[in-house]
């Protein structure tokens, strides 16, 4: 006698609660790194083996795969690296021991994080006067992504009429050429690398 076998044919349920977040960090040199992070709701069937999921970058890429096993605990979830200010879509279907894979979630679409915080200000900020020099010393931000110091100067005391004089990588900035008996007055600013600029 043949023992009656029955073949699962039902797929997962559809993954839910999809939500997509993006932050902007930096590793210890400095370089910027955007993350995209997809979460969702945890698959609790008995026979659920595995995430299949895609992302696609801008609204006419390609869909690129990715998988994600049921983790022990806790909801799952994945990370890419990406471009920062870039649109990211991503969905997802589930897939269970017998091989049958429910339909793919609606996509959700997210624009990746970009830097938009300024350095920090500048300290300690001194000024030895030649005859016919003016060289400038100060303490930089902690920053990580410092880029460079922005010098302005002007004849008044006016930040509104001060013209940038020089950009420098460092904490040492000369004046030279001025004429002996002058009065000049000089503001700095930290400038980071994506272009966002201190007080």
């Amino acid at each position: 006698t043949l023992a009656d076998i029955t073949v699962d044919k039902v797929p997962p349920a559809v993954p839910t609660g999809l939500t997509l977040s993006s932050a902007v960090g930096f590793t210890s040199g400095g370089e910027q790194v955007v993350t995209l992070t997809a979460t969702w709701d945890r698959n609790l069937e008995a026979d659920f083996l595995v995430y299949e999921g895609q992302i696609q970058r801008g609204e006419d890429g390609d869909w690129t795969d990715f998988s994600l096993g049921l983790p022990a605990n806790g909801a799952p979830s994945h990370v890419w690296r990406v471009e920062a200010g870039t649109s990211y879509s991503v969905r997802l279907r589930g897939r269970d021991r017998s091989g049958n894979a429910s339909d793919y979630s609606d996509a959700v679409t997210i624009i990746s994080a970009v830097d938009t915080t300024p350095p920090g200000s500048l300290s300690d900020v001194l000024a030895d006067v030649g005859l016919r020099s003016v060289i400038l010393r100060w303490t930089n931000p902690q920053d990580l992504d410092l880029d460079m110091v922005e010098v302005f100067r002007a004849a008044a005391n006016d930040r509104a009429q001060a013209l940038r004089v020089g950009s420098v990588r460092g904490s040492v900035f000369a004046d030279q050429g001025l004429a002996p008996g002058s009065t000049w007055h000089y503001w700095l600013r930290a400038v980071d690398r994506t272009g966002n600029a201190g007080a």
